[in-house]
Formats: C-alpha cells, structure tokens, sequence
C-alpha cells in the first residue's frame, strides 16, 4: 500500500506539472504583455477589476457600441483566468451576445474574441472550428490562426498545429508570439533542441524595438524550463536569474527556480522559494508542491492545511464552470483514493483533450482503482458507470 501511495503521488506531481506546462503557452503566448501566473491573480484581477469598472462606466452612457461591450468581454475573459471565477465567462458571452445584435454582420474582431473566448474555457473543439470557419473569410487573420492553432495543439492534432502557426509566422515574423507558439509545439514534439531555438528567436523577434520586461522575463523563464527538461540545470538556473534581474521577484521565475532546487536536493531554498510565491497568491499548484516539501520532513499538519486549500480552490472554479481545471483535480483525487469522482474528472478533460496525457490519467485512475471496483470504463460519450 506505502508503495502505491508514493506510486500515485509520483504520477499526481507527473500529471500537474504536464498539465501546467501545457496551459502556459495559451495563456503567456503573447510574451510582449501577458500576465506570468497564477500567482499574480491577486494584482492582476485588482488591476482588470478597475478596467472593467471603467468600461461599464462608458457602457452606461454609451451601451448601444459594440466595441465597447467587446473590450468588456475580453477584460472578463483575463479575470476568469487570473481567478478561475468562471462567471465571468459567462458574462463575457453575454456581452459579446449584446455586440453582435448591435452589429449583426459579425465582423472578424467579434467572431476572433468569442473564439478566444472558447479557447480559454478549454472548449477547444468548438474554439478551433470558430476559428477556422473565420480564416475561411478572412484568411490572413493573425488572431483566428493563434486560436486555430493553439486549439490544434492542445487537442493534440500537432500537424494541424503547425500548419496555422507557420503561417502566423510568415505574417508576422515580428510577433514573440508567433515564434513562443512555435516553439511550445516542438517541446510537445519532444524536439527540445529546436524548442529552445525557437523560444531564443522569439525574444529577439521584437528588434530593435525592446521586448518589454514582463515579456523578457517570461520568455527567460520558459527558455529555462525547457533547458530543464534538456537536462541542462545549470543553464535553466541562468535563465531563471535572467529573468529576475529582468523582473525581480518574477513569480514564475520564483516558482521554477525553486522547482530546480527540488529536482538539485535543495529544498530548504526551494521551501523559501515557494513561500515567496505564495506571500503574493495562494496557488494550489505551489501550496501542493510545499505541501509535499513540508511532508518530507514530517510537518503533516501543515501540509494537510495546504492540500485542503489548493482541493478547496480545484473543487470550487470546477463547479463553476472552469473545465481548464479538471485534470489537476483528477489528480488530486487519483493520489487521495477518491477514484469515482477522478474517473468523471479524467473523462470530461479527455473529451475535452483526447490527448495521450489525458487517456494516461484515466487509464491511471481504472488501474488504481481496480482492486475495489468502484469505476467501470467510460464509453465514447464521456459518461461514467458507478458500480453501486
């Protein structure tokens, strides 16, 4: 039993750490302005909080513009995903309902934003096809290529992938972004060498025009993680502290450093490094990675703590709506036993993704929990038979 424990705690770390290195490039793969983490949620959504009281100001005096209701949306669509409140998802779509009755020829903006919009929701399928149906009008447009794309990859259609993101590249070549997104699919392809090429093209794509220090850092950081993976510690250790020169106290660079330090043995630094984070952002990534840190050395009661906090956090965005969370939450629920519920969490999030990762967990869940028979296999539709 100890030994299946430390099997599934294995995997849980496994499937979370995969699961976080996937969503990153959606979320960061505009490395000119994009936000870092989870763990800045509170000073971003404080921040977009204010943006967006500004815009229903306007829309107050001015509700019959579309734009205006279409630039609420994507502000609702940055919160959603720097607090996981899936509500303002919701509202967003409403909005985007109200802008196109007032502009009913549905111009490329509209249709691009609720693609996005789908995008972050992890309704990929749906996202891709609005996308493509989009480059079928107006087949030059850089946005609908980026969801098109991401959209593929996450899927785990990496050829259809490539197709978009090459030719994003030859419109604009000037755009990080074009070259981050290439280079997230050559770290999917396992083709680490090319991936890091390409994460080093970006960040001199913007010259002589300066990428911003938020962009720099978080393309430092993602260079460095992937150097990491190379096996090349010492060189993923250089880029992290690139990046907090850049930035200081760059919560991501913060997090993978002390990710390093763990992998190096080093978990007093790696404990202070989690922490730092954790001042700025309860993120149940990192509560989950101190938890298992504090573990080590016998401090259970804290890491039980902990371990609530971040199942509390996963539970709560899952009800309401955010599917972005799902396989974490399986994760989280393979590693404690609960294997019914992970056997519906796994199934959703493969539909969602029918990846070789997603089949990988909820092949994980029905091993692990074979021997109670709690969990019967999921037919093609997604749904799940509990044995009473």
């Amino acid at each position: 039993m100890k030994k299946l424990t430390l099997i599934l705690a294995a995997l849980t770390l496994a499937i979370v750490t995969a699961y976080v290195a996937s969503s990153r490039y959606k979320v960061n793969a505009n490395a000119s302005s994009a936000s870092s983490s989870t763990a800045e949620a509170t000073s971003a959504s404080t921040s977009l909080d204010i943006k967006i009281k500004v815009i229903e100001a306007n829309l107050a005096q001015y509700d019959d513009d579309p734009e205006t209701h279409r630039k609420l949306a994507l502000a609702l669509v940055e919160r959603a995903e720097a607090t996981g409140d899936a509500a303002d998802y919701d509202r967003a779509s409403n909005e985007l309902d109200r802008a196109t009755t007032l502009e009913p020829s549905l111009t490329a903006q509209l249709s691009s934003t609720r693609a996005a919009l789908l995008l972050s929701r992890h309704r990929f399928g749906q996202a891709r096809a609005m996308a493509e149906e989009g480059l079928a009008k107006w087949s030059d447009d850089t946005e609908f290529l980026s969801i098109a794309g991401d959209a593929a990859r996450e899927t785990g259609d990496l050829a259809g992938a490539e197709r978009h993101y090459t030719k994003l590249v030859k419109l604009a070549p000037e755009k990080p972004s074009s070259w981050t997104r290439l280079s997230s699919l050559e770290e999917a392809r396992g083709n680490l060498g090319a991936a890091v090429k390409l994460m080093e093209r970006a960040i001199n794509a913007s010259y002589p025009r300066p990428m911003s220090a938020a962009g720099l850092a978080w393309s430092r950081t993602i260079l460095g993680e992937i150097e990491a993976k190379r096996g090349n510690l010492g060189e993923a250790r250089k880029q992290y502290m690139w990046a907090l020169n850049k930035v200081p106290d760059y919560p991501l660079a913060v997090e993978f450093m002390a990710d390093l330090d763990v992998w190096e043995g080093r978990h007093a630094a790696a404990e202070a490094g989690y922490r730092k984070v954790l001042q700025r952002k309860s993120d149940p990534k990192i509560q989950l990675n101190l938890a298992r840190l504090l573990e080590r050395r016998g401090e259970r009661d804290e890491a039980a703590s902990l371990r609530a906090g971040a199942l509390r956090y996963y539970e709560k965005v899952v009800a309401g709506g955010n599917e972005g969370f799902l396989r974490p939450l399986a994760a989280l629920d393979l590693e404690a036993g609960r294997y019914t519920r992970a056997a519906e969490l796994a199934a959703r999030d493969m539909a969602l993704r029918p990846t070789a990762e997603s089949r990988a967990l909820y092949q994980s869940v029905l091993r692990a929990a074979a021997n109670n028979a709690a969990v019967q296999p999921v037919k093609e539709s997604g749904a799940v038979a509990v044995n009473k």
